[in-house]
């Protein structure tokens, strides 16, 4: 296997297993157990010396022994192959002596090694005991021949072609192996179409139970080439046998098994996801997020509705209104706003007392000392507990910090931007009240132009105006720009309050989402709220998720990239 894969591998791995590191749950112990147990695989040597292993597996009496023995071409020489089924209980195993350390690990009471001299170069193939055996010990040792097994020879005859026991092995290693199928004692089919028919019910069941469809144009999904019908016992006189028998033991390089065994290292990434019960750690990892975010919707709708109520007290509200009110003056005075300058000014200082830091502190004292509140904030340290997260490492979370609400209402900040809200106008941007204090002035500004005009004029032609026309004109220009401030006035106190601050908190989640770095965009669709913790998980499953996609996909296409010859077997199922 290439270094570079292999160090791609083992860092993603690593990354992948400290987000696991805070969670314990059934779910991602599976996980970090096959995490682990592929990054040994894949830190193992290529060992020079590991032969190709080939499995023949079946169920009782369809001859597995006897084609053991017919592929050496020595009769009767797996000892279960004759009457006597003392053995059946055994693995017997063809390899040379210094390759038998690569037998399965178990008792080695239950392994037979038939002499060294029948062995074939850089090949093991193993005898297994029946898979349809009321023994389960018998089952056992064909699962642990068939887990150590690069190529499955699974071998049926008419009888046997639909025991479910027998394809139940073929679902548990499906995606696992390279596979060969042998349908023996083809002779009891009475004629050429029986058997034709036969094989076409083989290989759709096959594909139902590999569980993927037979695509003619793939070679590795042609299930025809790899099924192989035996008539009778005189296998050296069989041709499809002896066409089976060559392409399952001739030509196999040792850099072809080197790759068999590198595709079986990538197979264990992309297994990672692989789940016992049918469903997929990607799915149930899914199904957890969803869970939680549900979970999290639900407190934010409550931690909501308290503080609405809380909000929408009286006292509450009018302390919210009339801070507003003083910060809204205090920016729209900043403008040039001629004749309305004077009376914003003396709102201004009428309201002077209207902080935000009072209003912020009544606010913080009320939500912090609430029950319902601290109630949500307890059934979401509640609610992570059940679900095996670490609490106190995700409160040191990097990601908990992005999702951190602001427990209170910035008033300042709200009435600043409303002051300066513009307006879009086909090609032009409008500052909204630059133009509604352009539009109050407009009175007061064309009384004084016409004051100044005639004083103007009556200085030029050396008359002087009576005193009464000042006093007029600037009566006039008062009572105009008393009429422009009312109008003004009237849409600042009659503003909806809570519709701002709604608009506000959305503008604000809309800023987060943009400022997110990029390992963490997968979040942009979760909902920002007031519980960090419950978002924290919620964050750290979706990166989890998505890593572990990032694994399984990679190590598919590189899985895919490593090239095996044809007569190395059959690569079918998930």
């Amino acid at each position: 296997m290439k270094e570079f894969i292999k160090e791609q591998l083992e860092h993603r791995s690593e990354k992948l297993n400290k987000l696991i590191s805070d969670i314990d749950n059934d779910i991602t112990s599976e996980l970090s157990f096959k995490l682990k147990n592929a990054v040994e695989m894949l830190q193992q040597e290529q060992a020079s010396n590991k032969p190709l292993i080939i499995t023949l597996l079946g169920g009782t009496g369809v001859g597995k022994s006897y084609l053991f023995s017919a592929l050496h071409g020595v009769k009767d020489l797996s000892p279960s192959s004759d009457s006597e089924r003392a053995f059946t209980q055994k693995l017997i195993i063809s390899c040379e002596k210094s390759q038998s350390c690569w037998a399965p690990t178990i008792n080695s009471e239950d392994l037979i090694f038939i002499d060294e001299i029948f062995s074939i170069d850089g090949l093991m193939i193993i005898d297994t005991p029946d898979t349809d055996s009321d023994n389960l010990y018998n089952k056992k040792l064909a699962s642990e021949a068939v887990n150590v097994s690069d190529i499955v020879v699974y071998v049926t005859d008419p009888e046997k072609m639909k025991n479910k026991c027998n394809f139940n092995y073929l679902k548990k290693w499906s995606g696992k192996k390279l596979w060969y199928f042998i349908v023996n004692k083809s002779d009891k089919f009475n004629s050429e179409e029986e058997r034709t028919e036969f094989k076409t019910q083989f290989i759709e069941l096959l594909k139902s139970t590999f569980n993927k469809e037979l695509d003619d144009r793939k070679a590795t999904c042609d299930f025809s080439k790899y099924i192989f019908f035996f008539n009778g016992r005189e296998k050296n006189k069989d041709e499809e046998f002896l066409t089976f028998k060559n392409m399952l033991l001739k030509n196999k390089t040792r850099e072809n098994t080197e790759a068999v065994h590198d595709k079986e290292k990538l197979n264990a990434f992309v297994r990672l996801s692989d789940s016992n019960n049918g469903n997929t750690i990607i799915n149930q990892l899914q199904e957890q997020i969803d869970e939680l975010t549900k979970i999290n919707n639900q407190l934010d709708e409550k931690y909501d509705e308290r503080l609405n109520e809380f909000t929408n007290d009286v006292h509450v509200s009018e302390e919210i209104k009339n801070s507003y009110i003083h910060h809204f003056c205090n920016a729209i005075c900043g403008k040039s706003t001629f004749a309305m300058s004077p009376f914003f000014n003396v709102v201004k200082f009428l309201y002077r007392n209207k902080t935000e830091d009072d209003l912020n502190k009544r606010l913080n004292d009320g939500i912090i000392s609430d029950y319902k509140i601290q109630k949500c904030y307890s059934n979401e340290k509640d609610i992570l507990n059940d679900k095996g997260f670490n609490i106190g490492l995700l409160q040191q979370s990097e990601k908990a910090l992005v999702n951190i609400s602001q427990n209170k209402i910035d008033i300042a900040d709200l009435a600043i931007k409303e002051a300066n809200l513009t307006w879009n106008f086909y090609l032009f941007k409008i500052k909204k009240w630059d133009f509604y204090l352009f539009l109050a002035n407009l009175a007061p500004v064309i009384f004084f132009s016409l004051m100044l005009y005639h004083s103007l004029a009556d200085w030029i032609t050396g008359n002087w105006l009576p005193t009464n026309f000042f006093v007029h004109g600037f009566v006039i220009i008062i009572l105009s720009a008393i009429i422009g401030f009312s109008i003004l006035w009237s849409k600042i106190t009659n503003a909806n309050i809570d519709a701002l601050i709604s608009q506000h908190s959305h503008n604000n989640n809309e800023l987060k989402k943009i400022e997110m770095k990029e390992e963490v965009k997968e979040l942009e669709k979760i909902k920002f709220g007031h519980f960090p913790l419950m978002n924290a998980a919620i964050a750290r499953l979706t990166e989890i998720n998505r890593k572990l996609k990032d694994i399984c996909n990679n190590a598919k296409e590189w899985h895919d990239k490593t090239h095996i010859p044809e007569n190395y077997g059959l690569e079918v199922g998930k």
